[in-house]
């Protein structure tokens, strides 16, 4: 409740096959329908989900989920954004899955690989520009475009267009920046799209600092900030949020006074503040002007 500054627990819809074996449910995207305020749509390693902000209740969507090739029901969503009349989830290397809200129907989205269709792309973050084109972070496959009135995957980033890195570009998270482009996150960088651009450049490649030489580094969360100007980011290898200034010049680090704590996570409130979550899945937010991290536990 972000007028109360407490939390509330809603418990699992009993629709659920989850609430019969009383596991949790692992909450992946939330967003707020484009129709009607008082909806919720929730994406979880369990399928999808409708919550009613009036009559505080939410039920699983128990449609018929598109099947993987093993034959098994594909519901394990990893992220979620939305689109005029659907919703568009990623998964784990089993392609880009379509909800249609009017038919109540899933459908799964191919990338073309040499004519045949393929669905070996890992997506864990989508951002939606435009109403029709959708930029997906991919693991192994880099910065991939949807277009949503073609229907057709197109390459954004990959290795080719990063020469200094001899690996596959892992594009964690993508971050919209108004007049600056659009940015993703991933392999100890951060590389920029501008606004009129096609792809992305070498010139933009930001290295993410040696804060632990020797050992792979790559961001695990990216967020433009439009209040403080600033991009934050979490990094694997670092206890602490990271702060750029919006032309990469100038960085400010955050570091957590507890050196095995890694935030994989985070999110701006409507209040301006910075939410982050860490690999144990506890939440704390950070208080910029002292740099203390305060947990959501003494709130």
């Amino acid at each position: 409740d972000a007028g109360k500054d407490n939390f509330i627990v809603y418990p699992v819809p009993q629709n659920n096959p989850l609430s019969k074996s009383g596991n949790h449910l692992q909450v992946t995207g939330i967003c707020e329908d484009e129709a009607d305020k008082n909806i919720l749509w929730i994406s979880s390693f369990d399928g999808l989900y409708q919550f009613n902000k009036k009559t505080k209740t939410f039920f699983f969507i128990d449609a018929d989920y598109p099947l993987q090739e093993n034959g098994a029901p594909l519901k394990t969503f990893l992220c979620m954004e939305q689109s005029p009349g659907s919703l568009f989830m990623g998964t784990w290397f089993a392609g880009l899955v379509r909800y249609d809200k009017q038919t109540n129907s899933f459908h799964r989205i191919a990338k073309l690989v040499d004519g045949k269709p393929a669905y070996n792309y890992g997506t864990l973050d989508i951002q939606l520009y435009a109403d029709s084109l959708l930029y997906l972070a991919c693991m192994n496959q880099g910065l991939l475009s949807y277009n949503i009135n073609s229907q057709i995957i197109s390459e954004k980033l990959t290795q080719k267009d990063v020469p200094q890195l001899n690996a596959q570009i892992n594009i964690q998270r993508v971050s919209i920046a108004g007049s600056s482009g659009f940015f993703a996150g991933g392999n100890a960088a951060v590389y920029q799209l501008p606004v009129q651009g096609n792809r992305f450049g070498n010139n933009y490649f930001y290295q993410v600092p040696e804060i632990y030489p020797g050992q792979e580094n790559h961001f695990t969360a990216v967020q433009y900030d439009a209040i403080r100007n600033c991009y934050w980011a979490t990094c694997s290898n670092f206890a602490g949020v990271i702060a750029y200034n919006e032309d990469f010049s100038l960085l400010k680090l955050y570091p957590s006074t507890n050196k095995k704590q890694i935030f994989e996570e985070l999110a701006l409130d409507k209040k301006g503040r910075l939410w982050v979550i860490d690999r144990l899945r506890k939440m704390q937010y950070l208080e910029t002007v002292s740099g203390k991290f305060i947990s959501a536990d003494s709130i």
